[in-house]
């Protein structure tokens, strides 16, 4: 009954919602995105691209090749057992371990987070193994610590007009800002433009965005504040348009 009841209300969920999407012709927004989800490499994730997922400060490159065995040593598992990853290790009990680096079962039951169920059984010797074969990579083979992006002089007053353009999108379309461009979209734009690999220069994002943030930056368009309202001007013509 339970079953049944969520199924029918869904169904009307989903009407109602496809009735909106087609009236504001984002029908190929969604489109877009469940393109997405059909993709199987969306979902067949290569377990030692893993660790690119943790957030880590400053990290070193030995630090790197012990966090990339032991989140992939995770993701084997928790592939392999069917649940979520954190039924398994938790983001940030990992990245405690590649930072203490345990050398035995003593050392790796003083990691905050972890239960004495996980060290004294398999896993403990498990983790222990992929600790020590991220310490035994050639500091060749490390991966790379990213670096951080250099913004020039200039950049970052670029980046905060773009912020604000977003947000007039965001009203404009009523859509959430992170779902148009990120923090890290809006700082590739300003840095590199045109050539930013970025979602927000893509499909629809970049058409409700992307495009007016790069001519934003090239000085194609300017904003402005006429009758209490922040506007864009194209420079071309000079006529306002409402947002």
């Amino acid at each position: 009954e339970y079953a049944l009841s969520d199924v029918t209300h869904l169904r009307k969920v989903y009407l109602r919602i496809t009735g909106t999407l087609d009236d504001s012709s984002r029908l190929n927004w969604i489109e877009e995105e469940m393109n997405i989800l059909r993709c199987f490499e969306t979902f067949d994730g290569d377990p030692y691209k893993a660790y690119k997922r943790l957030k880590v400060r400053s990290p070193s490159s030995r630090f790197l090749a012990i966090l990339r065995e032991v989140a992939a040593w995770r993701e084997i598992q928790a592939q392999s057992r069917n649940i979520p990853r954190n039924r398994v290790l938790r983001d940030d009990t990992i990245v405690e371990i590649a930072n203490s680096k345990p050398k035995n079962l003593d050392q790796l039951s003083r990691t905050r987070g972890l239960g004495s169920k996980i060290v004294e059984g398999k896993y403990g010797k498990d983790i222990l193994n992929a600790i020590a074969i991220g310490e035994a990579v050639l500091d060749k083979n490390c991966p790379k610590p990213q670096k951080k992006l250099d913004v020039p002089r200039g950049g970052k007053a670029i980046i905060d007009i773009l912020k604000v353009l977003l947000k007039l999108k965001c009203e404009e379309f009523n859509v959430a800002g992170k779902l148009i461009a990120t923090a890290t979209d809006i700082d590739h734009i300003a840095i590199f433009g045109e050539n930013a690999n970025v979602p927000a220069l893509k499909g629809w994002r970049r058409e409700i965005f992307g495009n007016d943030a790069l001519k934003l930056k090239d000085g194609e368009l300017y904003l402005t504040v006429k009758s209490n309202k922040l506007i864009v001007i194209a420079k071309d013509s000079l006529k306002a348009k409402t947002l």
